[in-house]
Protein backbone atom coordinates (compact mmCIF):
# COMPACT_ATOMS: atom_id res chain seq x y z
CA UNK A 1 0.00 0.00 0.00
CA UNK A 2 2.89 2.40 0.70
CA UNK A 3 4.12 2.17 -2.90
CA UNK A 4 0.59 2.95 -4.09
CA UNK A 5 0.34 5.95 -1.74
CA UNK A 6 3.73 7.26 -2.88
CA UNK A 7 2.67 6.92 -6.53
CA UNK A 8 -0.60 8.70 -5.68
CA UNK A 9 1.33 11.63 -4.15
CA UNK A 10 3.71 11.80 -7.10
CA UNK A 11 0.80 11.93 -9.58
CA UNK A 12 -1.19 14.37 -7.42
CA UNK A 13 1.75 16.77 -7.20
CA UNK A 14 2.24 16.53 -10.96
CA UNK A 15 -1.44 17.40 -11.53
CA UNK A 16 -1.25 20.31 -9.11
CA UNK A 17 1.95 21.60 -10.67
CA UNK A 18 0.34 21.52 -14.12
CA UNK A 19 -2.74 23.33 -12.79
CA UNK A 20 -0.54 25.98 -11.12
CA UNK A 21 1.45 26.52 -14.30
CA UNK A 22 -1.69 26.83 -16.41
CA UNK A 23 -3.42 29.29 -14.05
CA UNK A 24 -0.34 31.49 -13.68
CA UNK A 25 1.39 31.35 -17.07
CA UNK A 26 -1.12 30.65 -19.85
CA UNK A 27 -2.99 33.70 -21.08
CA UNK A 28 -6.03 31.58 -21.96
CA UNK A 29 -6.56 30.61 -18.30
CA UNK A 30 -9.86 32.47 -18.23
CA UNK A 31 -8.95 35.86 -16.80
CA UNK A 32 -9.54 37.90 -19.97
CA UNK A 33 -12.85 39.32 -18.69
CA UNK A 34 -11.18 40.98 -15.70
CA UNK A 35 -10.31 44.37 -17.22
CA UNK A 36 -14.06 44.98 -17.71
CA UNK A 37 -14.52 44.29 -13.98
CA UNK A 38 -11.92 46.88 -12.98
CA UNK A 39 -12.12 50.51 -11.96
CA UNK A 40 -12.77 52.06 -15.38
CA UNK A 41 -12.72 55.57 -13.93
CA UNK A 42 -9.12 55.12 -12.75
CA UNK A 43 -8.14 53.30 -15.95
CA UNK A 44 -9.60 56.14 -18.05
CA UNK A 45 -7.62 58.76 -16.10
CA UNK A 46 -4.39 56.77 -16.36
CA UNK A 47 -5.01 56.24 -20.09
CA UNK A 48 -5.51 59.98 -20.66
CA UNK A 49 -2.28 60.73 -18.77
CA UNK A 50 -0.39 57.94 -20.59
CA UNK A 51 -1.48 59.28 -24.00
CA UNK A 52 -0.35 62.79 -23.09
CA UNK A 53 3.03 61.60 -21.82
CA UNK A 54 3.92 58.72 -24.15
CA UNK A 55 1.96 59.40 -27.36
CA UNK A 56 2.23 63.18 -27.32
CA UNK A 57 -1.52 63.14 -27.93
CA UNK A 58 -4.46 64.36 -25.92
CA UNK A 59 -7.49 62.42 -27.10
CA UNK A 60 -10.80 64.19 -26.84
CA UNK A 61 -13.55 62.65 -24.71
CA UNK A 62 -14.98 60.51 -27.53
CA UNK A 63 -11.55 59.29 -28.60
CA UNK A 64 -10.61 58.50 -25.02
CA UNK A 65 -13.80 56.44 -24.57
CA UNK A 66 -13.03 54.55 -27.78
CA UNK A 67 -9.47 53.84 -26.61
CA UNK A 68 -10.68 52.79 -23.16
CA UNK A 69 -13.26 50.43 -24.63
CA UNK A 70 -10.65 48.98 -26.97
CA UNK A 71 -8.11 48.53 -24.14
CA UNK A 72 -10.63 46.76 -21.91
CA UNK A 73 -11.37 44.22 -24.64
CA UNK A 74 -8.07 43.89 -26.48
CA UNK A 75 -5.32 44.28 -23.88
CA UNK A 76 -2.81 41.46 -23.79
CA UNK A 77 -2.55 39.32 -20.68
CA UNK A 78 0.94 39.05 -19.27
CA UNK A 79 1.79 36.89 -16.27
CA UNK A 80 3.71 38.51 -13.48
CA UNK A 81 4.40 38.60 -9.80
CA UNK A 82 2.93 40.85 -7.14
CA UNK A 83 6.22 42.71 -6.93
CA UNK A 84 7.11 42.68 -10.65
CA UNK A 85 5.60 46.10 -11.19
CA UNK A 86 4.37 47.70 -14.37
CA UNK A 87 7.15 50.11 -15.13
CA UNK A 88 7.64 49.47 -18.85
CA UNK A 89 6.89 52.85 -20.44
CA UNK A 90 6.37 51.24 -23.85
CA UNK A 91 3.19 49.66 -22.43
CA UNK A 92 0.03 51.17 -21.05
CA UNK A 93 -0.83 49.20 -17.93
CA UNK A 94 -4.60 48.66 -18.14
CA UNK A 95 -4.89 46.83 -14.82
CA UNK A 96 -3.61 43.83 -12.90
CA UNK A 97 -5.33 41.13 -10.89
CA UNK A 98 -4.01 38.60 -8.39
CA UNK A 99 -4.54 34.92 -9.06
CA UNK A 100 -4.55 34.43 -5.29
CA UNK A 101 -5.79 30.90 -4.87
CA UNK A 102 -6.01 27.95 -7.21
CA UNK A 103 -8.63 25.31 -6.47
CA UNK A 104 -8.64 21.78 -7.86
CA UNK A 105 -11.47 19.27 -7.44
CA UNK A 106 -10.94 15.52 -7.25
CA UNK A 107 -14.12 13.40 -7.09
CA UNK A 108 -13.65 9.99 -5.52
CA UNK A 109 -16.28 8.23 -7.63
CA UNK A 110 -14.86 9.58 -10.90
CA UNK A 111 -12.84 7.04 -12.89
CA UNK A 112 -10.74 9.89 -14.30
CA UNK A 113 -9.46 10.75 -10.80
CA UNK A 114 -8.52 7.15 -10.13
CA UNK A 115 -6.79 6.78 -13.52
CA UNK A 116 -4.86 10.05 -13.42
CA UNK A 117 -3.71 9.59 -9.83
CA UNK A 118 -3.00 5.90 -10.43
CA UNK A 119 -4.77 4.91 -7.23
CA UNK A 120 -7.66 2.53 -6.61
CA UNK A 121 -10.91 4.47 -6.25
CA UNK A 122 -11.69 2.73 -2.95
CA UNK A 123 -8.45 4.19 -1.48
CA UNK A 124 -8.70 7.76 -2.78
CA UNK A 125 -10.54 9.13 0.25
CA UNK A 126 -8.04 7.58 2.66
CA UNK A 127 -5.07 8.78 0.58
CA UNK A 128 -6.33 12.37 0.51
CA UNK A 129 -6.98 12.31 4.26
CA UNK A 130 -3.47 10.96 4.90
CA UNK A 131 -1.90 13.58 2.62
CA UNK A 132 -3.74 16.33 4.46
CA UNK A 133 -2.83 14.91 7.87
CA UNK A 134 0.82 14.73 6.79
CA UNK A 135 0.54 18.37 5.60
CA UNK A 136 1.38 17.39 2.05
CA UNK A 137 -1.70 19.25 0.79
CA UNK A 138 -4.13 21.99 1.82
CA UNK A 139 -7.61 20.61 1.22
CA UNK A 140 -11.26 20.37 2.17
CA UNK A 141 -12.21 16.73 2.09
CA UNK A 142 -15.61 15.14 2.46
CA UNK A 143 -16.98 11.69 1.60
CA UNK A 144 -17.31 12.50 -2.12
CA UNK A 145 -14.44 14.77 -3.05
CA UNK A 146 -11.29 16.64 -2.16
CA UNK A 147 -10.88 20.31 -2.96
CA UNK A 148 -7.19 21.25 -3.01
CA UNK A 149 -5.95 24.80 -2.63
CA UNK A 150 -2.71 26.43 -3.68
CA UNK A 151 -1.94 30.04 -2.84
CA UNK A 152 0.18 32.21 -5.08
CA UNK A 153 1.41 35.77 -5.37
CA UNK A 154 1.21 35.60 -9.18
CA UNK A 155 -0.81 38.22 -11.00
CA UNK A 156 -2.18 38.83 -14.47
CA UNK A 157 -1.14 42.17 -15.93
CA UNK A 158 -3.24 43.53 -18.78
CA UNK A 159 -1.38 45.92 -21.02
CA UNK A 160 -1.32 47.51 -24.46
CA UNK A 161 1.81 48.50 -26.36
CA UNK A 162 2.25 52.22 -27.03
CA UNK A 163 2.41 51.70 -30.82
CA UNK A 164 -0.82 49.71 -30.76
CA UNK A 165 -2.56 52.51 -28.86
CA UNK A 166 -1.26 55.08 -31.32
CA UNK A 167 -2.46 52.96 -34.28
CA UNK A 168 -5.87 52.48 -32.66
CA UNK A 169 -6.26 56.23 -32.14
CA UNK A 170 -5.11 56.99 -35.69
CA UNK A 171 -7.50 54.43 -37.19
CA UNK A 172 -10.38 55.78 -35.13
CA UNK A 173 -9.68 59.33 -36.27
CA UNK A 174 -9.48 58.20 -39.91
CA UNK A 175 -12.74 56.31 -39.50
CA UNK A 176 -14.45 59.43 -38.13
CA UNK A 177 -13.05 61.55 -40.97
CA UNK A 178 -14.72 59.35 -43.59
CA UNK A 179 -18.14 59.48 -41.93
Amino acid sequence: MKATYEKFLERLFACEEAKYEYETEHDDAGYSFLPREGDTFAIRNRLRDYCAEHLDETPNKEELEHLLDWCLDESEAHSGHTFSGNGEPSYFHVDSYPVGEIESQYCFDDSWTSEVLEAPSNLLHAFFLKAEKDREICARIDARQALLYQTTDCIWIFRVHRDTLKDCLTEYREELATV
